[in-house]
């Protein structure tokens, strides 16, 4: 599986110290506001030139990456560091050091179709699509139609993966947190929860046996 996507990382450590070293923590907010705008402030930042050459080198577009991908990107590794956090606070060493992430997989005979992020441990792997919006009420509408997709790329996987005994999917949908520089505490607290219960679904569904 590390072969087909863009990033792989052995263990949650591994992940957290790419993302130290990205720098993307310098001025980096999931603000409010569309993604082109979003990506404007980031346009020449090392980092978007790093995740660019990264999408260039694995030919997971037909074209350049858009910076709204880039700023989707980014917004994803925030939501996924804040699982990891808690599942290196909750779980065994040993266990830790066996969970391996993978950012866009591409799944075979997809037509280019690609997967956010795969949780692996062991034999047993967990799919995300995440997804940013911007008020309550389209929390269920946006966490349905990725769900949707997310049951569609478990069965074309399951033509293939052989070697896997389980795929369970997850939508992680969280809200914006920013507003004019401002924390909208209540978004911010339900994107903590959406990590926590991440962290549990995984913990039940992958990591026990």
């Amino acid at each position: 599986m590390k072969n087909d996507c863009l990033l792989h990382f052995k263990n949650p450590y591994q992940f957290k110290n790419f993302i130290f070293e990205l720098g993307i923590y310098n001025g980096w907010r999931i603000d409010c506001g569309l993604m082109n705008n979003r990506g404007k402030n980031i346009e020449s930042r090392g980092y978007t030139k790093i995740l660019r050459k990264l999408f260039e080198e694995n030919k997971l577009f037909r074209k350049q990456v858009s910076i709204a991908e880039i700023v989707s990107f980014l917004d994803t590794f925030v939501h996924l560091e804040r699982v990891l956090n808690l599942l290196i606070s909750k779980e065994q060493e040993n266990i830790i050091k066996e969970i391996e992430i993978l950012f866009e997989y591409k799944i075979e005979m997809s037509k280019m179709s690609r997967v956010d992020c795969i949780i692996k441990y062991k034999h047993r792997i967990c799919l995300f699509e995440l997804r940013t919006v911007d008020s309550f009420n389209k929390l269920k509408t946006a966490y349905d139609k990725k769900r949707i997709e997310l049951m569609i790329y478990k069965d074309m996987m399951l033509n293939y993966m052989d070697k896997i005994d389980k795929i369970v999917v997850l939508p992680l949908i969280g809200l914006y947190e920013y507003k004019d520089k401002k924390l909208n505490q209540e978004f911010y607290e339900n994107n903590l929860k959406n990590a926590e219960f991440a962290c549990e679904y995984i913990q039940r569904y992958i990591l026990q046996k």
